[in-house]
Formats: C-alpha cells, sequence, structure tokens
C-alpha cells in the first residue's frame, strides 16, 4: 500500500523475477471487474505518482499534447497563406513586368522606325535639296499635317531660306490646344517666306511618340529642319521669343 498526497494506493513491486527483465519501479494497479490492471508508470519532481496525482499529471500532458498539436497546425496554416500571398505577388510582378517589357519594346520598335525615318528624310533633303517627312500608315492616320508653299517673292530672293518643318503636340480637341494651333499656323503665314510644314500630333492617339521624343507638356513645339533642333512649350502668345527660336524675321516684305 502507497501513501501519497493524502491517499492510500496499492502498489506492486517485484523484487526479483528469474530469467526475465523486469522493472524496479513500484508500480501502480488498480482492482477492476475484469481483474487487475498495472497503470503505465508516471513520475513526477518527487518521484513516482499514483492516484490523482498521476491523473492529473496524464491530464496535464494530454492537454501539452493537444496545445502543441493545434500550434503546428496553426503554423502550417500560417505558412500556407503565406506561400500563396507570395505566389500572388509573384504572379503580379510577372503581370506588370510583362506589360512593362510589352510597352518597351513597341517603344523601341517605334524609336527605330523614327531614327530609319529620320535617315531617310536626310537623304532625300540632301539629292533634292528640301526635307521630305517619312511617316508610317498608321502614324498619317493618327497625324494632321498643314503645309505651304513658299511665297512667289521668296523665290525671287537669293538664296531662298530653308523650308520650316515643325512638330506640335497638343492635347486632344481642347479649347487651348485649338488656340495654340491657329496662332502657330497665323505666325508661320506671316513670317515663314519660305513655306512650313506643320505636324499636329495627339498625345492621347499616339503615347508612344510622346514617350520617344520625351515630350513632358502640352502644347510642345519642336522645330526639327532647318537646324538646330529646337523646343518651345507655351501658348505662343510671345511673339519675338516663337520667332527668334524658330529663326524667323520680326516682319516680312511685301
Amino acid at each position: 500500500m502507497l501513501e501519497a498526497f493524502g491517499e492510500r494506493n496499492r502498489g506492486l513491486y517485484v523484487l526479483k523475477s528469474r530469467g526475465m527483465a523486469h522493472s524496479n519501479q513500484i508500480r501502480e494497479f488498480l482492482l477492476s471487474g475484469s481483474g487487475v490492471d498495472v497503470v503505465p508508470v508516471v513520475v513526477g519532481p518527487d518521484g513516482v505518482l499514483t492516484g490523482s496525482a498521476r491523473v492529473a499529471a496524464e491530464s496535464a500532458a494530454r492537454a501539452t499534447a493537444h496545445g502543441l498539436t493545434q500550434e503546428s497546425e496553426e503554423l502550417a496554416r500560417a505558412l500556407e497563406r503565406r506561400r500563396e500571398s507570395v505566389e500572388s505577388h509573384v504572379a503580379a510582378l510577372q503581370a506588370d513586368f510583362g506589360a512593362e517589357e510589352s510597352l518597351t519594346r513597341r517603344l523601341i520598335e517605334t524609336n527605330e522606325r523614327r531614327e530609319d525615318a529620320v535617315r531617310l528624310d536626310r537623304l532625300d533633303r540632301l539629292e533634292q535639296g528640301r526635307p521630305l517627312r517619312q511617316t508610317s500608315d498608321r502614324q498619317a492616320s493618327d497625324r494632321r499635317t498643314m503645309s505651304t508653299s513658299p511665297k512667289p517673292q521668296a523665290r525671287e530672293r537669293a538664296p531662298t531660306p530653308e523650308r520650316l518643318h515643325l512638330t506640335l503636340f497638343v492635347n486632344g480637341t481642347s479649347a487651348a490646344s485649338s488656340r495654340s494651333v491657329r496662332r502657330l499656323s497665323d505666325l508661320c503665314d506671316r513670317h515663314c517666306p519660305s513655306g512650313y510644314d506643320l505636324e499636329i500630333v495627339d498625345i492621347y492617339q499616339q503615347p508612344e511618340v510622346v514617350v520617344s521624343r520625351g515630350v513632358l507638356a502640352v502644347p510642345t513645339l519642336i522645330k526639327e529642319l532647318p537646324l538646330p533642333v529646337r523646343v518651345l512649350i507655351g501658348d505662343f502668345t510671345d511673339e519675338p521669343r516663337i520667332l527668334a527660336a524658330l529663326g524667323l524675321p520680326a516682319a516680312t516684305d511685301d
């Protein structure tokens, strides 16, 4: 009989068992309707536990094991959620990269076509003595071009001023864009004795051209020819400044 923690419990100790392995621990046993049940040994800080102390220790061990199992399952679920989040982020990055790569390739192709056009234009100008534009079918459909012929009086003078080639970037069909086109056209009509070519580009219809030319604001006017290239930004109300930038005289002879 074992007495501990205010209880008396039955214990069994085998002093010796010849010819077979045996334990030197005191084992608790229970008498039940099915016979004698020897319970597993539960060791605590003070030694072997029996009775209610053993039951409490077994319950605590089961609770600890259950908590560890729940913690492991929660960690596994958190890891799975993290994996799904990372995969989603990677997929979004890949989609963004694909879109950026596609846009970059289109811009590179546009720049290459423009370089070819500029090269051909310079060759034609050298051969014929005047600037010629090389424009693709798609660009022609998205751009408006205004062209004037040299004035008769200008052809009689020597030497003849070189024909202006201008590109104007506008913001769709807004009122400000319309005013800019009218002011620039009126100025060129009055001050370009050799005539001019005015190419109007809508930034909404051809954003790749805007990017390739480095246009940051509208309206923007680029004087392509004669060299050097000049870039003007504004509403073209300061006529003396515009004429000076374009290399045009302040007034023309009648």
